[in-house]
C-alpha cells in the first residue's frame, strides 16, 4: 500500500497546481470560443494502453491535462465550456480528473479500512485539501462491501467557482490504478452534494467495469 500512497501524493501535487487554472469561469460556464470545436470524449495514456472515457456532457481538456506527466493526469470539463457548443451541458457542472498509475493497485475489500485510516489522518486530509489554510473533513466514505474505495470530503473554504465538496475514489482500469476526483461547481452547496454524488458514482462505476 505504500507505493499506492506515494503515487497519490504525486497526484495531489499535480492537482493542486492545476486547480489554479481550473477555477476559472470559462472552465465552468460560458464557451471559450464562438464556433463549435470537435473535442475528444476520452483520454489515453501510456501509448494508448489505458483509455479513460469522459462522463456524459464532458470532454477532455487537452490544454490542462498532463498526459505525459508521472503519473499522467487527465482533466475533463463541460464540452460546452470548452467550445464544443453542439453538445448539451452536463447535468452536474464540475471539474473531473483521473490520475493513472503505472502499476495495478487492486483495492481489495480488506484494504479499505487501511485506506480510510490514511485519508482520515492529517497527512491524507492534507493531500485532498485545495488550500494551505483550509479545514477539511471526511463526511462519508465507502464500505467494505463496495467494489472500489471512495471518500467525500468538505472544506470550510473552497477555491473560487468551486463548491466545498471533494469526491475522491480509487479503482483499477486495464491493469492500472486510477484515482478519480470530482470538484463540483460553486452552486453545489448545502448539507449534501447529491448531484455531485451522481456524477462521481456513475463515472467511477463506469471505470470500475473496464
Amino acid at each position: 500500500m505504500a507505493s499506492c500512497f506515494h503515487i497519490i501524493k504525486q497526484k495531489a501535487r499535480i492537482i493542486l497546481g492545476l486547480l489554479s487554472l481550473l477555477a476559472l469561469p470559462a472552465c465552468l460556464a460560458a464557451p471559450l470560443v464562438d464556433e463549435n470545436r470537435e473535442l475528444a470524449d476520452h483520454g489515453q495514456v501510456f501509448d494508448g494502453a489505458v483509455t479513460i472515457p469522459a462522463p456524459d456532457g464532458y470532454c477532455l481538456d487537452e490544454a490542462t491535462s498532463k498526459a505525459t506527466a508521472n503519473p499522467p493526469v487527465l482533466v475533463f470539463a463541460s464540452c460546452q465550456a470548452l467550445g464544443q457548443t453542439n453538445t448539451p451541458p452536463p447535468n452536474t457542472l464540475a471539474i473531473v480528473t483521473a490520475t493513472i498509475m503505472p502499476d495495478p493497485v487492486p483495492v481489495e475489500r480488506n484494504a479499505q479500512p487501511e485506506l480510510l485510516a490514511f485519508f482520515q489522518s492529517q497527512g491524507g486530509l492534507s493531500l485532498m485539501s485545495r488550500g494551505a489554510r483550509t479545514e477539511i473533513s471526511i463526511v462519508d466514505h465507502s464500505q467494505q462491501s463496495d467494489d472500489y474505495f471512495w471518500v467525500l470530503a468538505r472544506e470550510d473554504r473552497a477555491p473560487r467557482h468551486l463548491s466545498p465538496w471533494i469526491w475522491f475514489g480509487l479503482t483499477e482500469v486495464s491493469g492500472h490504478g486510477v484515482t478519480v476526483s470530482v470538484y463540483p461547481a460553486s452552486d453545489h452547496h448545502g448539507d449534501d452534494d447529491a448531484a455531485g454524488k451522481l456524477l462521481f458514482t456513475s463515472f467511477l462505476q463506469r471505470l470500475a467495469k473496464r
